[in-house]
């Protein structure tokens, strides 16, 4: 039964073989053509997966990466008005606590206090220049608590928390920086102790 769809082209091929040669050649060049491009295309098609993988796994390492670096260097403070603890020379109660995996070699900061009730700082970094600074060595797991001085104010009569005590006002920290130990040891740094 197959010969019967077959016979057209045994006859075409009989009468006009030139003509059914090229017209087969033809054929084969569209249809190799066509293999090609389209082997071609999922070639392509493979190869931008392949990259939007790629890019997708450097985009999760990086993340993965900025949250380990953030774990490492968790360091939590808090200050606090108490001068039972240092007495009324220092009665602002700081601890450091190092939750990280890095050992802190130092920290500074400046302090700020806010009024009950009110939302403005009364202390900027423009009111005063001291910075606060501790460099106890913490490694992972360790805590110090320092007593620090208030700092200073505008003039009594002029301070805008004039009729609030210093014990009522919420203290906070402004401009924290903590140094942490990488690993490396500071190229500008000589060790000229005598190894004899």
């Amino acid at each position: 039964m197959a010969w019967i769809a077959y016979t057209p082209f045994i006859v075409l091929l009989i009468f006009l073989p030139k003509r059914m040669m090229i017209l087969g050649a033809v054929l084969v060049a569209l249809t190799a053509s066509s293999i090609l491009l389209i082997d071609q295309f999922n070639r392509k098609r493979q190869s931008q997966l392949f990259t939007a993988d790629t890019a997708a796994q450097a985009a999760e390492s990086k993340r993965q990466a900025a949250a380990q670096a953030a774990a490492d260097a968790l360091v939590l403070m808090t200050v606090a008005y108490n001068p039972a603890i240092y007495g009324v020379e220092f009665p602002l109660c700081v601890t450091i606590r190092n939750t990280g995996t890095k050992t802190v070699l130092n920290a500074s900061w400046q302090f700020d206090a806010i009024r009950p009730g009110f939302s403005s700082r009364l202390i900027g970094r423009h009111d005063y220049d001291l910075r606060e600074t501790c460099d106890k060595i913490l490694k992972p797991g360790e805590a110090y608590t320092l007593g620090c001085k208030l700092p200073n104010f505008l003039p009594e009569p002029m301070a805008p928390w004039a009729g609030t005590q210093v014990s009522e006002l919420q203290w906070e920290f402004a401009d924290v920086e903590i140094g942490f130990d990488d690993g490396h040891k500071d190229p500008t740094f000589r060790d000229t102790t005598d190894s004899r």
